[in-house]
Parts: C-alpha cells; sequence; structure tokens
C-alpha cells in the first residue's frame, strides 16, 4: 500500500485526527464525523501536481481553539516502498533515506502552515524515515513535488459517474506514460457514454451493449490501471477463507465482462470516469514509474440504482491503483473485508478511526459477521449501537414496541441484529473495535444463560463501546408477554377448546406457533400492546430499549 495513513490537526473544526489507510478503504460515519474534512486535506496535499500546498491553502482551512485563537496546521502523510529499493528519490532525500536491501522505506512527510495576523499562510515541511534512526531532513519544493508525482490522489466526487466528461482531450490518452496517442476505444467509449447522459441516442439498449464492449476494450488494454479481478472470488471472501490473492490465473489481466445491464451500465460509467481522471493527470506529463496513483471515490454511489452500485463493485476492484471510497452506502460497505473497513466518529473536537485489526477474528467468526451483519443487516453497520437479540421474533417485536414507546430505533442509530446462528461473541468483538455500544437480551434458558455469560466479559466496556446486558426471566420473550399481561392474547391465537384448567403457559404457547407461526404470534402480540399502550409493554423489553436508545443518545453528543 502506498500510503499508509494521513494525519490531520488543527484543520477545519479538526483538533486531532488520524485514519490508516489500506489498498483498499471504505470510509464511513455520520455527517459531521471528519470524513470530507480528512479527504479534503489528502486531497490539498496530493491532490494536483502543479499547485503545492502553500499556493492550495486558504484562511477558512484554519481552526479555532476552544478560546477561538487561530490553530497551527499540521498534515502528516505516510507512505511506503511496495518493495525494497522501488522509489527513485531526489538527490537530497536519497542521501538522507538510502534503500535497504531488507525492508521497504516507509517515510512521513510533514507540512507544517501557519495563518498570519496579515492574511498570509507560510508552510514548512519535514521528512522523517521510520526506521532505527529516525532519521528527519527539512522538507523542500523538490520533495514535495516528488511526493505528489509518486502518489497523485484522483478524485470522484458524487455525480461524477452520471456526469459528462470534462475533459477536452479524451481519446487521447496513454495511460502507459508514452506520447499522446488518439484511442478509438476511449474515443468510443466517450462517446457512448455521452449519448446515454444527453439522452441523445435513439436506441439505449444498443447505445449500452456497444458502450459496454468499448469499456471492456480500454479496462483490458490498460493493465496498469485494472489490474483484473478475477469473477470468482471477491476480496470479502478472500478475507473469509484467508487468502491475500484472488482464485484464478494471476496472468490473466482482463476483466470478466458483465452480462446483465445494470453491469454493462456500471462498466460504461467507471471506465469513462476513470479515463477523464487519467487524462487530467497524464496531461501533466508522463508518471514515473514507480508512480502510485490514489482514487478516491466519495459518494459516488448518489444517483446510481442499488442494482447498478452492485454491478459497479466489480469494476472498482479491477482498479490497480489504492482505494479509498467514502460512502453513506450500505450496499458499497456489504462489498468490503471487515478489516478495510473505517468508521469516523467525532468527539468533541477529535476525529476518532475505528477499525477492525487484522487477525483479531478467526475465520469462523469472519463468516459469521459477514452472515449476520453484512450480508443480511448491512445498515447495521452505521448504527451507533446495536440491540443483540436471540432470534427473529425479538428482532420483529421490539423496533414495533419501541414505537408503542415514543422512540424510532433507526432515527435514534440503533439496529436490532439476532445472533442465535452465531453467538455474540463476534459481533461484540466487531462492536467494540467500531467504537459501537451493545446491549445483549438473552432468553432466561440455559442457552440463553450461556449467552448472557459470554456478554458479561464485554461489559461494561469503555464508551463509547460500552455493553450492557438484560438475561430474561422467562424461558424466551414469548413467556416474557405471558407473565407481563398478555396471557389472553396468546391464549386466543392458541384456540385450544375444552378444558384448559391446568395448562401450563408453554402449552398455550406452543399450541399458538403450531396453529400460526411466530411471526404471526409476535404480530398479535404487538398490536395488543398498540392497542393498549405504552405502559403495557413488559418491563424487561422497555429496559432493553430504553437502555439502547440511551447508549445511542450518548454517542450523538
Amino acid at each position: 500500500m502506498p500510503i499508509r495513513g494521513i494525519e490531520v490537526s488543527g484543520y477545519r473544526w479538526m483538533e486531532h485526527g488520524r485514519i490508516g489507510i489500506d489498498t483498499s478503504t471504505f470510509i464511513f460515519g455520520e455527517n459531521d464525523s471528519g470524513r470530507s474534512a480528512v479527504i479534503e486535506a489528502l486531497r490539498l496535499t496530493l491532490g494536483s501536481r502543479e499547485a503545492s500546498l502553500a499556493i492550495q491553502l486558504k484562511p477558512h482551512h484554519f481552526g479555532r481553539d476552544a478560546a477561538g485563537e487561530q490553530r497551527p496546521m499540521h498534515i502528516r502523510v505516510e507512505v511506503a516502498e511496495d518493495e525494497p529499493g522501488a522509489w527513485d528519490l531526489p538527490a537530497r532525500m536519497a542521501e538522507a533515506f538510502p534503500p535497504s536491501v531488507e525492508r521497504p522505506r516507509v517515510l512521513f512527510f510533514d507540512f507544517r502552515a501557519t495563518l498570519q495576523d496579515n492574511g498570509l499562510i507560510s508552510v514548512s515541511r519535514g521528512i522523517q524515515s521510520r526506521d532505527r534512526f529516525s532519521t528527519s531532513i527539512d522538507g523542500d519544493a523538490e520533495s514535495e513535488a516528488w511526493l505528489r508525482s509518486a502518489f497523485p490522489v484522483l478524485w470522484l466526487g458524487p455525480g461524477a459517474l452520471t456526469s459528462l466528461p470534462e475533459s477536452a482531450a479524451l481519446g487521447q490518452v496513454d495511460l502507459h506514460g508514452g506520447e499522446m496517442a488518439e484511442d478509438p476505444d476511449v474515443r468510443a467509449l466517450v462517446e457512448h457514454q455521452r449519448n446515454l447522459i444527453s439522452g441523445s441516442t435513439a436506441d439505449v439498449g444498443l447505445e449500452i451493449e456497444m458502450g459496454a464492449l468499448a469499456a471492456q476494450a480500454v479496462l483490458n488494454k490498460y493493465p496498469r490501471v485494472f489490474a483484473g479481478a478475477a469473477p470468482v472470488i471477491s476480496a470479502m471472501a478472500a478475507e473469509i477463507l484467508g487468502r491475500a490473492e484472488h482464485v484464478g490465473n494471476a496472468a490473466v489481466r482482463s476483466t470478466a465482462a458483465p452480462s446483465h445491464p445494470a453491469g454493462k451500465i456500471a462498466v460504461l460509467l467507471f471506465a469513462t470516469a476513470m479515463i477523464d481522471l487519467a487524462d487530467d493527470v497524464l496531461r501533466m506529463g508522463p508518471l514515473p514509474d514507480y508512480a502510485q496513483p490514489v482514487i478516491v471515490l466519495e459518494n459516488i454511489e448518489a444517483n446510481l440504482h442499488p442494482t447498478t452500485i452492485a454491478s459497479m463493485w466489480r469494476v472498482i476492484e479491477s482498479v490497480a491503483w489504492q482505494k479509498i471510497l467514502v460512502t453513506h452506502s450500505a450496499t458499497v460497505l456489504s462489498y468490503a473485508p471487515v478489516t478495510a473497513l473505517r468508521r469516523l466518529t467525532r468527539q468533541g473536537r477529535q476525529m476518532i478511526s475505528w477499525s477492525v485489526l487484522p487477525h483479531t477474528l478467526s475465520r469462523n467468526a469472519l463468516r459469521k459477521i459477514d452472515y449476520h451483519l453484512r450480508s443480511r443487516r448491512a445498515p447495521a453497520i452505521f448504527a451507533r449501537c446495536w440491540i443483540l437479540v436471540e432470534g427473529e421474533t425479538e428482532f420483529w417485536v421490539l423496533p414495533e414496541l419501541a414505537r408503542i414507546m415514543g422512540y424510532d430505533l433507526a432515527a435514534e442509530g440503533v439496529a436490532c441484529i439476532e445472533f442465535a446462528q452465531s453467538g455474540p461473541q463476534p459481533l461484540l468483538r466487531v462492536a467494540a473495535q467500531f467504537g459501537i455500544g451493545c446491549h445483549v437480551m438473552s432468553d432466561g434458558d440455559n442457552a440463553g444463560q450461556g449467552y448472557a455469560e459470554v456478554a458479561s466479559k464485554y461489559a461494561p466496556g469503555t464508551p463509547p463501546a460500552e455493553v450492557a446486558i438484560t438475561a430474561l426471566a422467562e424461558p424466551d420473550i414469548e413467556h416474557c408477554f405471558w407473565i407481563h399481561g398478555f396471557a389472553d392474547v396468546i391464549t386466543r391465537v392458541a384456540n385450544l377448546t375444552g378444558d384448559n384448567e391446568g395448562r401450563s403457559p408453554t402449552s398455550f404457547i406452543h399450541h399458538a406457533i403450531d396453529r400460526t407461526s411466530k411471526p404471526y404470534l409476535a404480530l398479535a402480540l404487538v398490536e395488543a400492546a398498540a392497542d393498549r399502550g405504552r405502559s403495557s409493554v413488559p418491563p424487561p423489553l422497555a429496559k432493553v430499549i430504553e437502555s439502547a436508545v440511551q447508549i445511542a443518545r450518548a454517542r450523538s453528543d
């Protein structure tokens, strides 16, 4: 991974924040959590091959402390070689940071800026190595230019995939870094995209078909940009299977062509946007051989149908460059390895980056998280608090009871996740590493007591990743309803005839479920609670809901 992290202090509202960056990094968080600020700082530092940071900084980029005093700004970018000796450094840097035969070089580029009273901005630079000597030198314009050339940041923002290309020279790009020359495939790709976006085509189906073919030709032609992704396995599957590489023949560098319309549209739109970006960069001159561009995709799902978004990932995955995706889309996040996710939260003037560290979860745990969280409850990753419940009945009932109590769990940032097939431990571990609070509710039977005991190892936790536990006194949620005033509802649903004196609550509950279904009985209980009002909600269940809401609200402060 060329860029390993960015650290920011004194930028806008942010007193301090740091985020680690992988080969593919998925950033998400609530509004005002620092997502846009940290990306903007990265773009200011590395997003132009022509303009230095001193030229691009403006007074509004500087923040103030709690007393209203102007704060100095500090941006630190950590970069690393792919392999020892890969970089061709300027003479002064090469002398200070010679290559090693044992390990790749890792350098920290520091930019410190001050807004003076007269409105002028002064910028100083520094470079430090991360080795046993911690060598450091003052930076200069040459070292900054090298950094921008070696790691150019390209940005695609909201609506970029459904906008007309801006470059006038499209169709005259050479992504191999040689002379500019007419490329008929690129020209055809751009023309088909323009016809679709502008609505000037007479045959939309044919335009999509021909545009997708042109896009596929472009993707296969430029292996420096599009490395190719084997269709058999995604990054998420690779993580679960414990593989760092994709399945298939590594020598095959082409990307499999999509067969459905949404996939064809996705490859067409994304390939055009990528060519437009590459044209902007290469117009300033060929990239050095060791250059490793970074593409930032910020909310690119805007205006796209979920099917197209899902198809888009296969194209994005094929891009050879380092990728940073900033998104509000659960669909996008569901395709990411859990270790590639970065959840940002704001605590006062601090930006906190939460992530699951590699090797902290077993393959089996990753499989369970994939099924219970990403595949089935992907939006839950955005929540501030999880209510972890054993089964589907609790998952259906608790949000409805919350509404009766005057709470909208989704609006409060609370999500229900059932864990019966996985146990609570994998989800609690992920929640702790993502800074998500939890309230675990378990049944009163033997299995439920075991779940509560496991959860107790994580309680109370350190805010915001605190854990609360409610172990029902009753064997399950249906018995909880029976004890707390809903025996008549269950009896009615069971519809037993004859003499029922002496019949146990368990017998009534089983007959009610056997006669209808668990969902039917849950719906009858919720409807009865809605008719009777908030005070009728069984106290143990009300406690869970109120606790989760309090945990979530504490996270929003």
